[in-house]
C-alpha cells in the first residue's frame, strides 16, 4: 500500500461482506482493498467512494460504491451539505455569515466562525425568507444574495447612525450655546445633567472641578472635610446626608447633580449588568478590544488609546456609538454593538 493508512481502519472483513468475497490467506492486494473499503465505508462521502473506486474501478464493492455515490447525490440533505462544504469556508468567511445573518435579523447565537445549532437555524430561517428550501446549509447562491443583502442594510444603518450622530451634535453644540458655554455653574450642569459625555463634557467637567475646589478653598473644615468623605463613598445616600447636614453648602449643586446621576444609573443597573457580562464573552480579550477600539476610532468617537484596555474615554465612545446606532446606551459591547462595529468593514468587502 502507498498513503498513509490509520491504526484505526481494522485489517478484518466486514461481518456485511459474503464469504466468497473474503480474501483468502495469502492475498494481500485483496486484504489492502477490503481495508480501502472499511475506510471508504467509515468516511460515508461521495469524495471517499469516488477514490475506492479510482483505485478499484472493478473492485469487489464497486457496484455497492456506486450505489453509494448515486444515493449521495439524490438526497436533497445531503446534498446541501455537499453543496456547503464545496465552497470551502474558512473560520472567517464563517464569521463573516453569522454578522451578515445578525445584520438582517437571524440570529446565530455568537459570531464565532462556528456553524452549531443556532447558526443552522439562523440559516434555515433566511432560506425560508427566500423562499428556499429550509436544510440549514449554504448554498453558493444563498451565500452571494446574503453577502448582498447584508451590505446593503449595513449601508442602510451605517447611514441612519451618521445622521443621528449630525443631529445629535447640532444639538449638543445649540445646547451649549443655550446656557452660556459653561460661564457659570449652573450652565454647566445643566449641560452635563442632558450630555453627559457630549462635544463639550471634559470641558465643562474641568470647569467645574475647578469651581469645586475653588469652594472646598472657601468652606470650613468640617463641612470640607464631610465633603472630602461624602465624595469617597460617592452614594446616593451620603449625598442625601451631605444637604441635610449643610442644606447652604457652596457643594449643594455638586451633590444633588452626582445625586440626579446616580438615581438614574441604579435606574439602569439590571440592563447594565447584563451588558457588562455579555461584554466578558464578547469582547473579553484585549485583541478584541483594541478592534473596537479601531473601529471607534474609524467612525470619529475618539476611543483613546488603542490598547486594548477599555477606559473612562472608551466607555464615552462605546456609548455615543450605541446612542447613535439605536441600541441600548450602556457604555458595554454587547454582541449587538459588536455587529454593528463589524458592519463598518462590510462596506470595503469585495
Amino acid at each position: 500500500m502507498a498513503g498513509f493508512l490509520s491504526d484505526r481502519i481494522s485489517f478484518v472483513a466486514n461481518e456485511a461482506v459474503s464469504e466468497s468475497a473474503v480474501p483468502t490467506p495469502g492475498a494481500p492486494s485483496a486484504l489492502a482493498e477490503l481495508s480501502f473499503w472499511d475506510a471508504a465505508r467509515d468516511i460515508g462521502s461521495a469524495t471517499a467512494f469516488e477514490s475506492y473506486l479510482q483505485r478499484y474501478p472493478q473492485g469487489l464493492f464497486a457496484d455497492e460504491a456506486r450505489a453509494s455515490i448515486a444515493e449521495i447525490r439524490t438526497t436533497p440533505q445531503r446534498q446541501a451539505e455537499a453543496g456547503e462544504a464545496a465552497l470551502d469556508l474558512n473560520r472567517e468567511a464563517r464569521r463573516d455569515v453569522q454578522r451578515d445573518l445578525s445584520l438582517l435579523g437571524f440570529d446565530p447565537r455568537g459570531v464565532d466562525g462556528v456553524f452549531g445549532p443556532g447558526s443552522r437555524a439562523a440559516i434555515s430561517a433566511h432560506q425560508r425568507s427566500l423562499g428556499l428550501p429550509e436544510t440549514g446549509f449554504l448554498s453558493a447562491e444563498q451565500l452571494r444574495v446574503l453577502r448582498r443583502d447584508a451590505a446593503v442594510r449595513a449601508a442602510e444603518l451605517e447611514r441612519e447612525a451618521q445622521e443621528r450622530r449630525e443631529l445629535e451634535e447640532t444639538q449638543d453644540r445649540a445646547y451649549w450655546d443655550s446656557v452660556g458655554r459653561g460661564q457659570d455653574e449652573a450652565g454647566l450642569r445643566a449641560y452635563l445633567q442632558r450630555y453627559p459625555d457630549g462635544l463639550f463634557a471634559d470641558l465643562a467637567q474641568q470647569r467645574l472641578d475647578q469651581i469645586d475646589d475653588d469652594s472646598r478653598q472657601q468652606a470650613a473644615a468640617e463641612e470640607r472635610n464631610l465633603w472630602d468623605r461624602v465624595r469617597q463613598q460617592d452614594s446616593p445616600e451620603a449625598y442625601r446626608q451631605f444637604m441635610q447636614t449643610f442644606p447652604d453648602s457652596t457643594f449643594n449643586e455638586a451633590a444633588r447633580a452626582r445625586l440626579t446621576q446616580l438615581e438614574a444609573e441604579d435606574g439602569n443597573r439590571a440592563e447594565v449588568d447584563a451588558a457588562r457580562a455579555e461584554e466578558a464573552q464578547v469582547a473579553g480579550n484585549q485583541i478584541v478590544r483594541a478592534l473596537v477600539e479601531q473601529r471607534l476610532n474609524q467612525v470619529g468617537l475618539a476611543p483613546g488609546a488603542l490598547d486594548g484596555n477599555f477606559d473612562e474615554e472608551t466607555r464615552r465612545a462605546i456609548r455615543r456609538f450605541q446612542q447613535a446606532a439605536d441600541l441600548p446606551v450602556t457604555g458595554y459591547v454587547t454582541q449587538a454593538t459588536m455587529v454593528r462595529l463589524l458592519a463598518s468593514g462590510t462596506l470595503r468587502r469585495d
